[in-house]
């Protein structure tokens, strides 16, 4: 609105209080305006909510909406516009509680499993991407022909009459991979041969704690390209 429209905006606000309906025509007659600047007016008082949106009936005029009822409709949508924003603060903190309670589990986990290790070397690899993924499902390929050669059931068999064999957990991100199914297969037969995988679902799950409480066996895993 240019300056002189807002003065006559201003000026037909202030005279709600003393009127129960308003209508183009009125703002015509008493403002001294032109049937477009009239329906500027009108349009911004609606916005503003000052006027009802919708006619009285088949009546040319707008019902004017009192300061106590601006007031209420004000708090109400600023109430709702609230609530809206608790619901999705309260949405995001069990999102956020959810994955922490994940990601300590899948710790949990991973301890509890290098714990029952009964050989003495772990080897793990940091953010596997799929080129290491592939040599470590031929390397599971390779210790299943081994435990069959052998006779044994799993890694914990072998180590008992056959040697000791690595403990390897590998920490895979999602999204930098393609071979879904390779992943699947990864993910269902490695634990038997000793191949421990967390699956960090594009989030970052760190090791470094878990890590810390086995120094002692963890060795480098030179025959992957990314090492721990």
């Amino acid at each position: 609105m240019n300056q002189n429209i807002e003065e006559k905006y201003q000026e037909v606000v202030a005279s709600l209080p003393n009127r129960k309906n308003i209508s183009l025509s009125v703002i015509q007659r008493e403002y001294g305006v032109g049937f477009p600047t009239a329906g500027r007016i009108l349009e911004k008082l609606q916005e503003e909510g000052y006027v009802a949106k919708e006619r009285i009936n088949d009546d040319p005029r707008y019902e004017i909406i009192s300061l106590k009822k601006k007031v209420e409709k004000d708090v109400s949508l600023r109430f709702m516009a609230f609530r809206d924003n608790l619901i999705d603060l309260e949405k995001d903190a069990n999102i956020a509680i959810n994955e922490a309670l994940w990601k300590k589990d899948v710790l949990r986990r991973v301890a509890k499993s290098i714990e029952e290790y009964k050989g003495e070397k772990v080897r793990v690899i940091e953010d596997a991407e799929e080129d290491v993924l592939e040599t470590i499902i031929e390397t599971m390929d390779s210790r299943y022909r081994e435990f069959a050669e052998k006779e044994v059931s799993g890694i914990d068999e072998y180590i008992e009459k056959a040697g000791d064999m690595d403990y390897i957990v590998v920490n895979v991100r999602a999204g930098c991979l393609t071979n879904k199914s390779a992943l699947a297969r990864l993910l269902a037969k490695g634990k038997p041969c000793g191949i421990r995988v967390v699956y960090s679902f594009g989030t970052v799950i760190e090791l470094t704690d878990v890590l810390e409480k086995f120094t002692d066996k963890i060795i480098d895993l030179p025959i992957f390209k990314q090492a721990h």
